[in-house]
Order: C-alpha cells, then structure tokens, then sequence
C-alpha cells in the first residue's frame, strides 16, 4: 500500500513539473505558427489580394491558440471583442490585439510594411520563447522528477 502511495506521489508531483514545462513549448509552438500565418497572410494579400475576412477564414493549422485567436479576429472584425490568450500574458495579448487591429486600416503598401514590421517583431518573440523553452521547459521537467525522487526518499 506505502509503494501504491508513493508512487501516486510520484507521478504526480512529475505531472505538474511536465505541465509547467510544456506551457514554454506551447509558447514556442504558437509564436512558430504566428509566425507562418503572417508570412502567409503579407503573400494572400500582395499577390492573391484577398480581403482579410476570407484569409482568416481559410488558413488552417493545428495550433489550438492560434486557431482561438483567428476566430477571434473573425469575430472582432464583426463585434467589438479582446484577445485574451491563456498561454500568453498581459503585454503579448495587447501587443497581438494592436497588431490585429491595425490590419485593414491602411492602403495595400503600407499594410505591407505594417505587416513585415510585425513579422520581425514575432520573429524575435519566437526566438525568445524558443531560447526560454530549452532553458526552463526541459529544467522544469527535470526538476519535477527530481522533486518527486526526493519526496519519495524522504516519505520512505
């Protein structure tokens, strides 16, 4: 029954040090996308010159966040609403929501550069969360196994 304990305690205190590690790969994982849709987006927009609306509308991916956040835009376009993603905090939703809310509002050569400027901007956001992901994700994950290694000796 002790070892059944234990090994509860175990798994779980490894879970939640997993959980915490995986947000910085989801991060990683949705600026990668972002990053994708915007280069996607500027290509739609100079060559295929298709409204903003039908762009949205038919860009697929498998990232969830990413997918949450186009059809808010869908709907902000029709209704007045916020970004509010739960992987990201406070300054990368307003920074994502001001950048949504610029598109459309100027002509096709300032959109452009609108656009590329953004690009960048993510870019490095991307590079950041990537550099943070090999920093903390892996050593929360470590850290969570050895936390519960330890937890375990000590209830032994």
């Amino acid at each position: 029954m002790k070892l059944l304990i234990l090994g509860l305690i175990f798994a779980s205190i490894s879970y939640m040090g997993f959980q915490y590690g995986s947000k910085y790969k989801e991060k990683e994982s949705f600026y990668n996308e972002f990053s994708k849709f915007l280069i996607n987006l500027k290509s739609q927009i100079n060559f295929l010159k298709l409204d903003l609306i039908s762009i949205f509308k038919n860009y697929k991916t498998k990232d969830k966040n990413l997918t949450i956040l186009l059809k808010n835009f869908e709907n902000n376009l029709t209704e007045e609403t916020t970004v509010n993603l739960t992987i990201l905090n406070e300054d990368e939703n307003l920074e994502i929501s001001t950048f949504l809310k610029g598109l459309g509002k100027t002509d096709c050569l300032t959109q452009n550069d609108f656009i590329e400027k953004h690009i960048e901007i993510f870019n490095k956001k991307l590079k950041e969360k990537k550099e943070l992901n090999i920093k903390y994700g892996n050593m929360y994950k470590k850290l969570g196994v050895l936390i519960a290694f330890l937890v375990c000796i000590v209830l032994i």
